[in-house]
């Protein structure tokens, strides 16, 4: 019965890992996503970098992992860390297909070509650096995607 409980528990502490979504860098329906669909999708794998990040901050599970287990807490930061990587090539991908599609000449209508997603790297590096507020981060990103 010991050995029954012990697993037990130890499957509950494996399971309360973190497990972020790991989005694929490309998906089929990419290439007929219209400027404002490729901008929504570069929002949602932003979506889920952020959470990752959130993730591998510090949590009430992180915290539990380094008491109790702390093999949790580095399968927590492996997680999370593949989950960073493939949201960031996401971006970078959907990113590549916007300036392909001429997206951002068609949006400044008249204007010079700008590089919308370096933009939105820049912005993002300086909200990262604490440079910015997460108000003053989502105010620019939004006036940048023109919402």
């Amino acid at each position: 019965m010991r050995a029954f409980i012990a697993l037990s528990a130890l499957q509950l502490l494996l399971i309360s890992c973190a497990s972020p979504t790991v989005v694929a860098e490309r998906q089929a329906s990419d290439a007929s996503l219209s400027c404002s669909g490729l901008l929504a999708a570069i929002r949602e794998a932003e979506e889920f970098e952020e959470e990752a990040r959130e993730e591998r901050g510090i949590t009430g599970t992180n915290a539990a992992a380094v008491v109790f287990f702390w093999p949790g807490l580095i399968g927590t930061y492996a997680n999370t860390e593949e989950a960073i990587d493939a949201a960031e090539d996401r971006q970078e991908y959907l990113s590549g297909l916007y300036e392909q599609k001429n997206c951002s000449a068609a949006s400044n209508a008249g204007g010079g070509t700008t590089d919308l997603a370096g933009q939105l790297r820049e912005l993002r590096g300086l909200f990262e650096e604490g440079l910015m507020t997460q108000e003053e981060y989502d105010a620019a990103r939004a006036r940048l995607l023109g919402l």
